[in-house]
């Protein structure tokens, strides 16, 4: 194993990483992975600049990067796109946002990934860690989003299926803690397709699930055994409209507007205000 010290000047960070294994895609002749001085560890880590796209197995601190604005914004294309086992943290304009084209029908699976500390926090902003729009059909699994915030979806912001009424969002044992803003997920005309198994926990400055004018796909929306647990909508969050409602109704769940049919089965709401 080869030891290398790489000292990104932009940062004023050195990074201590272990060599195993060179790429030769894109702009990147490497991966590294291994070890920050900070002590973060166990991800392969990008250095110096993020790829055009997410790899697996990778944490993208944008602290560290030296990026201010959205890490990745990404048309996703028909024959689909997936990311395993990927950390996004401290992205103060959104960490992922996904895609396609009103023509073009597309999918996305998103497995195990966590989103941390991740922002949008100007005064109108949408999506703290995670957007999704066009007629995509985005899964995602055993994801975790903390400690996010935005005024609209502070850890997922989805329009998705909003204009044509195909695709939609799907969660399965995600898990949404201590994010800040009106709907730790938002779906504003889109489609929610599903929530289960999932856990909203101690969620504030607005509703832990947001859903605004959403449309279906023929069938209902499907929360199945779905925990709510100490989700406030304390009104100090950031909002779009400070003089509406957002921020300061329904701290498990605000539907508002011409909705698809909500089917609610086997959920838990404790301690929600």
């Amino acid at each position: 194993m080869i030891k290398t010290y790489i000292r990104a000047s932009w940062a004023a960070l050195v990074i201590v990483l272990a060599l195993r294994s060179c790429l030769a895609a894109g702009s990147h002749a490497a991966k590294l992975e291994g070890k920050a001085e900070d002590g973060a560890s166990g991800l392969a880590r990008r250095s110096l600049a993020a790829p055009l796209a997410p790899q697996d197995d990778t944490l993208y601190d944008c602290q560290l990067l030296g990026v201010t604005g959205l890490l990745f914004n990404i048309t996703v294309p028909t024959t689909g796109f997936s990311l395993r086992n990927v950390t996004f943290r401290n992205c103060a304009a959104g960490a992922l946002a996904l895609s396609a084209p009103d023509s073009s029908p597309a999918s996305a699976s998103l497995t195990s990934l966590t989103f941390l500390a991740n922002s949008n926090n100007a005064t109108t902003s949408y999506g703290g860690a995670l957007t999704l729009s066009g007629p995509l059909s985005a899964t995602l699994v055993d994801c975790t989003f903390a400690a996010n915030s935005a005024a609209i979806g502070s850890a997922v912001y989805s329009t998705a299926g909003a204009a044509t009424g195909e695709g939609g969002l799907t969660l399965q044992r995600c898990t949404f803690a201590g994010n800040r803003g009106q709907g730790a997920v938002a779906v504003l005309g889109g489609v929610l397709l599903a929530v289960r198994d999932s856990v909203f926990a101690n969620n504030s400055g607005g509703s832990a699930v947001y859903l605004s004018r959403t449309r279906d796909q023929g069938a209902a929306t499907v929360l199945y055994n779905v925990t709510f647990d100490g989700n406030v909508a304390d009104g100090t969050g950031l909002s779009a409209d400070p003089a509406s409602q957002l921020g300061n109704s329904g701290g498990a769940l605000y539907a508002v507007g011409a909705l698809a049919a909500l089917n609610v089965t086997s959920c838990s709401f404790t301690r929600n205000r």
